[in-house]
């Protein structure tokens, strides 16, 4: 009778342990659902308050200060970072395996756009040891390994890399560089003056951004009564301008930030281009110019009659520009030194390397939960960022 009882107790014992681990994993799930709505709220309410304070859009050109203002209005067991998506990175990237000195060249000038800059650095690299996965963007200028690295190079596209190659291209060309960028040989021959072959800033980024960062121009010669001197090469040419604090004198025309002035072209053309910033505190002071226009023309030659994908061309049959995904070749530039547009065309392509980046990282080893807004950009180039706020709790 005993030992029946005992089994009965037992028997009671276990029904109450599974009732309160039940009960316990039940609470468990209970609060982390009400800590993941907690924090989705914590979320929306700090980019909503930061929006109304209009402080969202300068997250990108005071960053920290904007961060010290998020700190302050999250509670204090809250940790979180913040995901940029559809614009360009601010800070982007490079790995270059060769001549490397000249990509530090053209891309020594950070761009100005949308009220924010984005700057470039340059990382020189060895093809065999390296992971190129560190890097946003691989650079390729007149390069000739491709057959040695093309399991490197197309294992990096394959990863969502974006591979530029700058250098000519003859009938002699590395046939494993015209497979990854998809170039076939074209019956017509190679010409001057090409341009985009459409722009549609949704499918287009390359051109988008071309218009969009126009071009930064040094004014580092001062000349007195205020005035800086300095130069903008275009199209092969040579544009001397006069720099105030509040104007640019270019081709006798004097034109206020915001203002837009014409310069005749290599077509016999005129086109329109905007002031879009004067930087005078900078050292040396400088002026962000952009073109309006959505034919610009380029007038450095296409020496090879080769087609892809073309981005820039004449009447399609000769490329100076083509993207195969994200492997893009651009035409080596043939004059001295490089020109504003050119050195543009390039930033422009690299700068599609990286539209998905964090201001502030993320933990991926907690239980987290995140809320968005989307903060359209002005007022350079059509472009909306997604911002994410990602939160979990620090206990």
């Amino acid at each position: 009778m005993k030992g029946f009882m005992h089994l009965i107790e037992v028997a009671v014992a276990g029904i109450l342990i599974m009732i309160i681990l039940g009960l316990f994993f039940t609470t468990q799930s209970v609060k982390l659902n009400w800590e993941r709505t907690e924090l989705i709220s914590i979320n929306s309410n700090v980019l909503h308050t930061l929006k109304a304070s209009n402080r969202l859009p300068e997250l990108f050109s005071d960053t920290s200060n904007v961060l010290l203002e998020t700190n302050d209005l999250r509670p204090p067991n809250v940790e979180y970072g913040i995901r940029i998506s559809g614009i360009p990175k601010d800070v982007i990237s490079v790995a270059c395996p060769t001549d490397c000195s000249s990509v530090r060249s053209i891309l020594s000038d950070n761009v100005y756009v949308n009220g924010r800059w984005i700057g470039f650095t340059v990382n020189t690299i060895n093809m065999g040891s390296v992971n190129l996965t560190d890097y946003d963007a691989l650079v390729l200028y007149n390069y000739n390994q491709y057959g040695t690295y093309e399991t490197q190079i197309r294992n990096y596209l394959s990863d969502d890399g974006t591979v530029v190659a700058i250098h000519n291209v003859t009938d002699s060309a590395d046939s494993t560089f015209r497979s990854i960028f998809d170039l076939t040989s074209s019956a017509g021959a190679g010409t001057t003056s090409p341009n985009f072959t459409s722009y549609e800033p949704v499918n287009n980024d390359i051109a988008k951004y071309f218009l969009g960062f126009g071009f930064f121009a040094e004014a580092s010669t001062d000349v007195g009564s205020g005035t800086k001197q300095g130069k903008l090469d275009i199209w092969g040419t040579r544009f001397n301008f006069n720099l105030t604090s509040s104007t640019l004198r270019i081709s006798g025309q004097t034109v206020n930030e915001g203002d837009t002035f014409t310069l005749g072209g290599p077509d016999a053309r005129t086109y329109q281009f905007r002031v879009k910033k004067i930087h005078w505190s900078l050292s040396p002071s400088a002026v962000s110019i952009q073109p309006t226009n959505t034919s610009y023309v380029f007038a450095y030659n296409m020496a090879a009659a080769y087609t892809g994908n073309n981005i820039v061309s004449v009447d399609d049959d000769a490329s100076g520009c083509t993207a195969n995904g994200k492997a893009i070749w651009i035409n080596e530039y043939e004059g001295t030194g490089n020109d504003h547009d050119y050195e543009t065309l390039i930033k422009s392509a690299i700068a599609t390397s990286s539209t998905d980046w964090f201001i502030k990282d993320i933990r991926t080893d907690v239980e987290r939960a995140e809320a968005s807004i989307f903060l359209p950009m002005c007022c350079d180039m059509p472009e909306t960022a997604k911002i994410d706020m990602v939160s979990w709790y620090s206990y």
